[in-house]
């Protein structure tokens, strides 16, 4: 019965095709086998020879290629960004002009502020209109040079009207101060200007061209570089009968931005006259609060100023304060154009280092403006809080924290309202502030190696106590909700914290350790152990 399972049968179709024969299992002592199976060929490129169908080997899928193209809702998207990119930043423009014109220049003209008055109150702000003036020129270039390709693209680029019009350009070789004449017409490109250029420069001083490899063609009057298909006399915006345009012919300061993202780049190293600007904001507000109640002459030509229609009724410190508000805008501005770039697409490279320099630049201004406010704060503060022996709050290494309101519990029966101000190294207790605007010190504890502790007491909720056992002292502090009192714990924990790591990470360095573990990583390791 078995032999005649397994004996193969050839059958046929009505037709009279043979048909493959169907797979049997074979049995083999008990045991199910199947027919062993001829391994396919292997073609010389690596795939699978099956009946004339290619088959990559398994385990090497192929990665999707990348888009090198923005899909139809990438580009009304991008065109969308760029169109506001573009007009906020000419709406920048302008307000700059008018804390120039309309306030910064008047005010040092009249007398009205000294210059020492003029930097606290304007700091930068003319460097700053340098920088954006350059930013905004790239950024049109670039925009005005994709709209030229697009025509070119679609067949809509007017093309050159041959007049019979021929212009000698006289061009400035900058790097030799000479003067050398060439012939162009209406369709003369900048690469063919060049070549005619470059061409009558070294047959005339007997040179050889390579010797000009590299240069570009400058509209004087602009500072604009012409691109090679460039057409000299439309870029220029030259008209039959005006006079020659004034060129330049040199090497480029600096290299001619294509997208977006290489506009920004150009400016990243320039926004460290934003850090400037930004980190005087503080000192800004509290001249200009001074001026105002102090200098009558002062107060009384900012509202004469502020009903200039260049000001559209907004006030002295609206403007002021557009800078940090502008700088703040762009890493957002950047990566929403870097959204509605593909990874394959030629913008893709510089837009994504543009949005990862100036995002971090922006991040390193804003810390460097909180420091400083966190730096004229202490200072307010030490001349606020008043102390029957004197207290010294100022000290190097201290940097603020927070502030707020709790209530302060000297002991199981007595507690008042009381405020705290929480430094990297030091709390400060005090008493709400009094007519005089000053604070009356309770008390204060250093942070070194303090405990934090949850306790309870009859009547009163919401209590922590902070005890340094080495100084044998102790702060009991109630906050008005748990969540506060969780909040200030864990901020109060985490002063404790970085100074133990700090100490631990120096010795660390110390003993010759190559790498050693940052503060998240040594706190999630060490910290609840220590605390």
């Amino acid at each position: 019965v078995i032999q005649a399972f397994v004996q193969q049968k050839q059958s046929f179709t009505p037709a009279g095709n043979r048909r493959a024969p169907p797979v049997r299992k074979q049995i083999v002592g008990g045991a199910r086998k199947f027919p062993a199976v001829r391994p396919p060929d292997i073609t010389a490129a690596g795939t699978q020879s099956t009946g004339g169908m290619q088959r990559r080997p398994a385990g090497r899928e192929q990665p999707a290629p990348l888009e090198t193209q923005r899909s139809s809702k990438q580009v009304g998207v991008f065109d969308n960004v760029v169109k506001e990119m573009m007009q906020t930043e000419k709406d920048y423009l302008r307000d700059l002009r008018i804390i120039i014109d309309v306030f910064k220049k008047p005010l040092e003209e009249q007398e009205i502020i000294d210059g020492r008055e003029s930097a606290v109150l304007f700091s930068n702000v003319e460097l700053l209109l340098g920088v954006n003036e350059e930013l905004y020129s790239a950024l049109q270039s670039v925009d005005e040079e994709r709209k030229r390709r697009k025509q070119k693209e679609l067949g809509q680029e007017e093309a050159p009207v041959d007049s019979g019009e021929k212009v000698i350009l006289r061009v400035m070789i900058e790097k030799e101060q000479v003067h050398k004449t060439i012939l162009v017409t209406r369709g003369t490109t900048a690469a063919q200007a060049t070549d005619l250029l470059v061409k009558k420069a070294s047959m005339a001083d007997g040179v050889a061209p390579d010797k000009y490899d590299g240069f570009v063609l400058v509209h004087k009057d602009t500072g604009k570089v012409l691109a090679e298909d460039d057409r000299v006399l439309h870029f220029c915006a030259h008209q039959p009968g005006d006079p020659a345009p004034n060129l330049l012919f040199k090497l480029p300061t600096n290299t001619r931005a294509r997208t977006e993202g290489e506009a920004f780049l150009q400016m990243a190293s320039y926004l460290k006259m934003y850090s400037a600007y930004c980190s005087n904001q503080v000192a800004c507000m509290s001249l200009y609060r001074t001026l105002s109640k102090e200098n009558e002459e002062f107060s009384a030509f900012v509202k004469s100023a502020l009903r200039n229609k260049r000001c559209r009724k907004l006030d002295f410190m609206s403007f002021l304060i557009m800078p940090l508000q502008r700088v703040c805008k762009y890493p957002l501005l950047l990566r929403e154009l870097l959204n509605s770039t593909p990874p394959g697409h030629p913008d893709f490279e510089s837009l994504s280092k543009a949005a990862d320099q100036i995002g971090a630049a922006v991040l390193s201004i804003n810390e460097k403006k909180a420091e400083n406010e966190a730096s004229n704060y202490m200072m307010e503060l030490q001349n606020c809080i008043e102390a029957k022996h004197g207290f010294a709050l100022l000290a190097p290494s201290r940097k603020f924290v927070d502030k707020g309101e709790v209530t302060y519990v000297a002991s199981k029966k007595k507690w008042q309202p009381a405020c705290y101000f929480l430094f990297n190294d030091l709390i400060v207790i005090t008493m709400p502030k009094d007519e005089d605007e000053k604070f009356k010190l309770l008390v204060s504890m250093e942070l070194k190696k303090a405990l934090v502790n949850d306790i309870d007491l009859p009547g009163i909720d919401h209590v922590i106590s902070i005890v340094r056992v080495d100084k044998n002292s102790k702060v009991m502090l109630a906050a008005k909700d748990d969540e506060e009192k969780e909040s200030l714990s864990a901020t109060i924990r985490k002063i404790v914290a970085q100074d133990v790591y700090n100490e631990w990470a120096a010795r660390e360095v110390a003993s010759g350790s190559q790498s050693v573990l940052s503060f998240d990583e040594w706190r999630t390791s060490y910290a609840d152990m220590l605390l």
